[in-house]
């Protein structure tokens, strides 16, 4: 079947066919969804047709429009601003509010043909794109119509339709894509669009001539009549009654703020067409910058486009800091304009009542009356002539100050997008070509040889110095004194150094003295620098030699400063020698090659800025780049001297600590730090110089402030030090003061000797919040310095990943429904060095921030160390759960996404790991039930000890024999432990003692209680109880039970109660029995009986012989 014509009516006899066929719902259903997609393409067919009917019939008039356009800018050009006919106030500022509306229409047709003559270029090459896809669909849309044709179904009948409808839309789009093109070509080649833009702007040109010209009007006419209504109320005042002079004073004090307010709503509307006008251009600028990175692409020519227009952006933090400063302003604007209302409208008979009631002088009844309706008629003269146009005048100063706000917060939104864009493109783009394709300078490189660069320099100069002779006199003055005291200071700093380095030295202020005198030793020749930069600067303007030696000044003042103060902090007995402890021999090092790195490195870098002045086009950085490079190479030679793991400064620590990871590791930042300058030179030589510079100016600018952070923690740490040294001197001296003759005053050295275990020990408090509070300025110093690179890295995209979002829709009926879609989202290298940094600040959170909990929050509380360890315990899980949870979001990981994953994890390691996972549970009801805490004495497994750590998987009990005894979280849970000190520290002592048969049992145990009693660590409450507790088989058995504070003075008691009981009963004559046993023997064998009478009878022999004294 072939389509007729694309109005359906084809479509509407399938359809009546459809209604009366006999085929199943089904069937119906398919063929009208056929039968509808057809229609709506037989429609849209019609709609291009037309479409392209229209861009022919324009094609066609390109002559006539292009002649039309020229007659109309003819006319223009004679054209001039209708006189303004006279009218009142209210009926200019009417005129002004119709022709200001016609003037943005009129700005609005010059913005849309700018777009447009952007936007043909890309059009055109678009339709091509698209013109060349449709061709190639022609052949397979007539193989489907030939295909169709075998059968003649009604379903095969409405699809031919369709096909059919499809292929008239493909011919519809192919011809209206021809059309278009060669309308865009037709009118490019008349000059077409750019003469409508001329028109337009033309129009706009005349529009605002007229409404400057109304606008004039409108201020002259408010200055007029607000001097007009000045001098009326002056005048009504001396003629009313004394009881009615209120009335008029305020009548002459709304003429004024009338008056007042026309001033500065005219002072504000300058203002503000100022910041329109930037508005604008900054505007035009980066619409400019976006169409052109679209259609040409990120090509040299538009990155240096895009650095212009970096350098051109305004300084947005004027803007925030006047737009912050007028918000009082607004704020009082309003209330003043409420309060007038509020006169304007207040009831007249109260006003008269109050006003009568405050008369000077009493009043007749028959006065008051006249007074009342005199009033009442002054009171509405003051609304119509003083209160109306005084609520005018506040309504139009309130509007113009929120205007003013309103674009000055659109210039510093603007601005920070612009910013943002240039930042994400400009770093990757070439600067210049590479040096090895243009290895001879171009002439302009040497303009800095013509006289005529330098003719105005010296009148400048001279201009400059008599105009502000004092300024000049005076920084001259200061900086003279402080280079001619400079070797004077250097002298103060080594006296001083020689005495801070004295082992009793407690005081802080020789530190800091020489702290302060090495800023000054280093700050003469930046200072002199800074204040020529400032003040040529001040007055370059455009002159080209001028701003090239301001630069060159700055870069002194910037660069010199923080190496000369490194330099002179390095200084013999300097800073780091003799306040902060560095040995002599690195610091040393590291000041002689400092100083040869200045004199090379100084003049290369002021020479290569002088040169960048004025060389923003392409290619025009060959001889600054070489002066660049020779800098980057003298910087190479200083790191790589400086930094080598065996003749630089940290040789001797790297071979004191031959296992350490610092040297294990020097492969790794040895060849990274000598890389560094290497990378730069390269990126410098193979065209990305702008690139390197900035890099390597915000690595400097890094290291600066490492530096910085580096000194200030060293002071601080030094503070401590002097501190915690005078405290023990005080201590000493108290301690030693028996042992010290009589008006001595030498403290003895042993008392002064601190070794750097000691040392360490002292200050690890210290230390540990210094880090985080250092840790954390380094952050923001560093985000600070790399926030304008840092964009550049969201446009390296490693994967996408996409997330849902709700958005409110409305329904072609009218209804706000809520829909759910999902969106991608680009996971860039930015995204990944994000995590990197949340993760370190994780691991470094982890590792301080529990410590510093305790340290300065926890123990300030009435808890215990258990409750303490749980609570920084738990604050260290949360910790990483956040971080992890934080860079799972960063990189795109949803737990939608990852959900199912996670759970067969999950399973898979509880059922691999289930005793980790039960250890894992475990520790935590370890950490809220607290059946052991840090610090408790138990017993597990036959081992006693003090449980130090409780971990997540186990926990640590330190035996009396100072052994670690890892102990699963889950033996805990599941196993008995006897626990020493869970609910009481109290513990028992119990010693069991035997005396010998004899002994007297009442004084013994009147001994032990004794013994007992006597001793600091044990209880009175419980009391001491000692008993007879039976007859053993050598000894009369006594207990003594005694209780003793805490478990862990157990061994001490022990030890001492023993001495004390066995010198007690020593010294009361009582023996402590030792096992003893009789043997008496009833049956022996013959052999042993005669052998033991033989030994019996020689025995009595012996003893009866003549040496025996018993004879």
């Amino acid at each position: 079947m072939k389509l007729q014509s694309a109005t359906g009516t084809d479509f509407e006899s399938l359809k009546n066919q459809l209604s009366q066929s006999q085929l199943s719902e089904e069937e119906k259903t398919q063929i009208q969804e056929v039968l509808a997609l057809g229609e709506k393409q037989a429609n849209e067919a019609a709609t291009k047709t037309a479409a392209t009917a229209a861009k022919q019939a324009a094609l066609d008039t390109i002559k006539q429009r292009v002649a039309d356009y020229q007659d109309e800018l003819e006319q223009l050009k004679d054209v001039d601003t209708a006189p303004i006919a006279a009218g009142s106030l209210p009926e200019l500022e009417a005129a002004l509010a119709q022709i200001e509306s016609e003037l943005a229409a009129s700005q609005q047709a010059v913005t849309e043909a700018d777009t447009a003559m952007a936007q043909a270029s890309q059009r055109r090459r678009d339709g091509e794109s698209e013109l060349a896809l449709l061709q190639k669909q022609v052949a397979p849309q007539a193989n489907q119509v030939a295909a169709a044709e075998a059968d003649s179904s009604l379903a095969a009948t409405a699809k031919r339709a369709e096909i059919s409808a499809a292929e008239s839309l493909l011919q519809a789009r192919i011809a209206d894509l021809k059309t278009e093109s060669a309308l865009i070509d037709a009118e490019q080649a008349a000059g077409l669009p750019q003469l409508l833009r001329d028109l337009r702007a033309k129009q706009a040109e005349i529009k605002q001539r007229q409404y400057d010209s109304v606008k004039a009007a409108v201020e002259a006419e408010r200055a007029k009549d607000a001097a007009l209504r000045v001098q009326a109320a002056e005048n009504q005042l001396l003629e009313l009654h004394e009881a009615l002079k209120p009335i008029g004073q305020q009548n002459q004090e709304l003429a004024t703020l009338n008056q007042k307010l026309t001033k500065e709503i005219e002072a504000n509307e300058v203002t503000l067409a100022t910041r329109s006008a930037r508005l604008t251009e900054i505007k035009n600028a980066f619409e400019q910058a976006e169409t052109r990175v679209a259609t040409v692409g990120l090509t040299d020519a538009v990155g240096a486009l895009l650095r212009n227009l970096k350098e051109s952006l305004p300084n947005i933090a004027v803007y925030r800091l006047r737009s912050k400063e007028r918000q009082p302003l607004i704020n009082d604007a309003q209330f003043d304009l409420i309060d007038l209302t509020d006169r304007r409208n207040a009831r007249l008979d109260v006003t008269i009542a109050a006003l009568l009631r405050n008369a000077p002088t009493p009043l007749s009844s028959r006065e008051r009356d006249e007074l009342a309706a005199e009033a009442r008629t002054l009171l509405e003269q003051q609304r119509t002539e003083f209160l109306d146009p005084a609520i005018r005048s506040q309504t139009a100063f309130f509007n113009s100050l929120v205007s003013l706000s309103t674009t000055e917060k659109q210039i510093v939104d603007l601005v920070d997008h612009a910013t943002l864009y240039v930042n994400e493109r400009v770093l990757w783009i070439r600067s210049t070509a590479p040096l090895y394709t243009q290895l001879v300078p171009d002439e302009d490189e040497w303009w800095f040889l013509h006289h005529e660069w330098w003719t105005q320099v010296p009148d400048k100069v001279v201009s400059e110095v008599s105009g502000r002779i004092v300024l000049w006199v005076l920084a001259s003055i200061f900086l003279i004194a402080l280079v001619r005291f400079r070797f004077r200071l250097r002298e103060e700093i080594r006296t001083i150094g020689i005495e801070a380095n004295q082992s009793h030295q407690i005081s802080f202020v020789p530190t800091l003295k020489s702290l302060l005198l090495t800023v000054a030793t280093a700050a003469p020749i930046p200072l002199v620098f800074g204040f020529i930069a400032w003040r040529f600067g001040a007055v370059a303007g455009n002159d080209r030699a001028m701003m090239a030696l301001s630069q060159a000044a700055s870069t002194v003042a910037y660069a010199y400063f923080p190496i000369e103060l490194l330099r002179q902090v390095c200084r013999p007995k300097g800073l780091a020698e003799s306040h902060f402890g560095f040995a002599a021999k690195p610091v040393s090092k590291l000041r002689r090659n400092l100083r040869w790195f200045l004199a090379i490195t100084l003049p290369l870098l002021i020479t290569a800025r002088f040169l960048s002045v004025g060389g923003s086009g392409y290619g025009r950085y060959t001889l600054e780049r070489y002066f660049y490079l020779a800098a980057l190479v003298a910087l190479t030679v200083l790191i790589a001297r400086v930094l080598h793991p065996k003749r630089g400064i940290f040789a001797d620590y790297l071979h004191v600590h031959p296992n350490g990871w610092s040297n294990r590791l020097s492969y790794i930042w040895y060849p990274l730090g000598v890389g560094i300058p290497i990378a730069l030179g390269i990126l410098s030589v193979v065209g990305y110089h702008f690139t390197s510079q900035q890099l390597g100016w915000r690595i400097f600018r890094s290291l600066g402030l490492l530096a910085l952070l580096g000194l200030l923690m060293l002071s601080i740490l030094r503070l401590a030090m002097v501190h915690r040294r005078k405290l023990r001197i005080e201590h000493a001296r108290k301690r030693s003061s028996t042992e010290t003759p009589a008006g001595s005053t030498e403290i003895p050295q042993s008392l002064l000797q601190e070794s750097p275990t000691e040392l360490h020990s002292q200050m690890n408090q210290t230390q540990r919040v210094l880090k985080m509070a250092l840790m954390t300025i380094a952050i923001l110093g560093m985000w600070f310095i790399w926030q304008d690179v840092l964009p550049a890295l969201e446009q390296w995209t490693l994967w996408q990943s996409t997330s849902t979002i709700t958005e409110v829709v409305t329904t072609d009926d009218g209804e706000s429904i809520a829909r759910t879609r999902d969106v991608p989202n680009n996971i860039t290298i930015g995204n990944a060095g994000l995590v990197v940094l949340i993760l370190f600040l994780t691991v470094a959170a982890v590792r301080n921030l529990p410590g510093l909990l305790e340290f300065a929050i926890l123990r300030q509380l009435p808890l215990d160390n258990s409750i303490r360890y749980a609570i920084t315990s738990l604050a260290s899980y949360a910790i990483i759960m956040i971080g992890m949870v934080v860079s799972c979001k960063i990189l795109g990981l949803r737990w939608q996404q990852i959900q199912w994953m996670a759970t067969a994890l999950t399973f898979g390691l509880a059922f691999g790991l289930q005793e980790v996972f039960a250890n894992f549970i475990a520790g935590i009801i370890i950490l809220f039930e607290q059946p052991i805490r840090v610090g408790d004495v138990v017993e597990i497994d036959s081992v006693t000890g003090v449980v130090t750590k409780i971990r997540i998987r186990a926990t640590t009990i330190t035996s009396w024999e100072r052994k670690d005894f890892i102990v699963p979280n889950k033996d805990f849970i599941t196993s008995k432990v006897l626990n020493w000190t869970r609910s009481d520290e109290v513990s028992r002592v119990v010693i069991d003692v035997g005396i010998a048969y004899g002994s007297d049992t009442d004084l013994a145990r009147d001994l032990l209680v004794q013994a007992a009693k006597g001793h600091p660590y044990i209880l009175e409450d419980p009391p001491t109880m000692a008993f007879f507790t039976g007859f053993g088989d050598s000894s009369l058995n006594f207990t003594l039970r005694a209780f003793i504070n805490t478990y862990e003075n157990r061994f001490y008691v022990l030890h001492d109660l023993h001495t004390a009981i066995d010198r007690s009963f020593r010294q009361a004559n009582i023996e402590i029995s030792f096992p003893q046993r009789d043997l008496h023997l009833r049956t022996v064998p013959e052999p042993i009986r005669r052998e033991l009478e033989s030994r019996s009878n020689d025995s009595a022999d012996i003893d009866s012989s003549p040496g025996d004294p018993r004879g």
